[in-house]
């Protein structure tokens, strides 16, 4: 889901990993917009 998504990306970036941060946020952008499309 969006949450568990947004808690990792809210995790990597506290431990400094802004570059898998930024790959997670790519998922979930992926993700709502597949959400978005459903509606």
């Amino acid at each position: 889901s969006s949450v568990t998504l947004v808690d990792r990306i809210s995790e990597q970036i506290l431990a400094g990993q802004y570059y898998r941060a930024l790959k997670l946020a790519k998922k979930l952008m992926a993700f709502e917009e597949e959400v978005m499309k459903r509606v």
